[in-house]
């Protein structure tokens, strides 16, 4: 049942087993409902963000979002959603006038495959249970009245349950072998960028078009399985990586460039010239 539920194919799912004593054997009845295979949703919303909003008005956003379930006849499930929200900077930047109108667009696109899509002995593993492939897809603009920002990034994430002979504990693997993304920042304010110019070299880079890839993996243990008239806990351990893909780049493409060459023209991590590496693991429990 548990995973007949995980294929999320299925809008309700029950089985009841009746014993016939008679024949020694049991009487199963599974009784489940299709999800609806296409699946549209539009909203919309109105927030008030900041004190830069100026006499009170909010800000008004707008969504939409579909989902295809079974979209290769294997119960893969694509998503995708698109939105975006629109303000007024007003009295906070300019005593009762509207400075400047700012929005703000985002979207994405997601694949989700209940297996792996890797080699046939990973897929045969015993030890493994229910493997998924995730492959994502994100944009997000800003139009902001101190600077404009894009961003956009892809993720491809394979995650997995380990075997076990505990059934009331659940153990997940999360493993990202490839995060990219993306993010350009130009027409900055004048009086922003002195501000900015002001700030240590670290910080001043989160206002600088940059390209960021990085690899991850995510151990988590946790008892929710457990009834929850008793006290539960969760372990995640996260480690990354960060600047493998032009590491890889450089190397490959010419090993005696120049120190100053920057093949990506932008600030990237981990590069000769440029050399900004990221490593850390995280511990939480809760």
């Amino acid at each position: 049942q548990k995973k007949l539920q995980e294929l999320g194919m299925f809008q309700y799912l029950i089985i009841n087993y009746a014993p016939v004593d008679s024949l020694g054997i049991l009487d199963v009845n599974i009784n489940l409902e299709l999800a609806p295979h296409y699946q549209m949703k539009v909203g919309a919303e109105a927030f008030t963000t900041s004190t830069f909003v100026a006499n009170n008005l909010p800000v008004v956003g707008a969504n939409i979002s579909f989902q295809n379930r079974n979209t290769f006849g294997k119960s893969e499930l694509l998503s995708a959603n698109l939105g975006g929200s629109v303000g007024f900077y007003g009295s906070a930047l300019e005593s009762n006038q509207f400075e400047r109108i700012f929005y703000e667009i985002v979207g994405g696109i997601d694949l989700n495959i209940p297996r792996f899509l890797a080699p046939d002995f990973l897929q045969r593993n015993v030890r493994i249970q229910n493997p998924s492939t995730l492959v994502a897809g994100s944009f997000r603009g800003e139009i902001l009245f101190e600077y404009d920002r894009y961003a956009t990034g892809i993720n491809l994430n394979y995650r997995w349950e380990h075997a076990k002979s505990d059934k009331k504990m659940l153990i997940t693997s999360q493993l990202s072998p490839l995060i990219i993304d993306f993010i350009f920042i130009e027409n900055i304010n004048d009086n922003f960028q002195d501000d900015i110019d002001r700030l240590p070299p670290t910080l001043q880079r989160d206002y600088q078009s940059r390209f960021s890839s990085r690899i991850s993996y995510t151990y988590t243990r946790a008892n929710y399985r457990l009834t929850r008239t008793k006290p539960t806990w969760s372990f995640r351990f996260n480690v990354e990586a960060g600047g493998n893909i032009p590491w890889i780049l450089e190397n490959l493409l010419d090993s005696d460039q120049d120190e100053g060459d920057n093949y990506l023209s932008i600030f990237r991590s981990q590069s000769r010239g440029n050399s900004e590496g990221l490593a850390y693991g995280q511990l939480v429990v809760s």
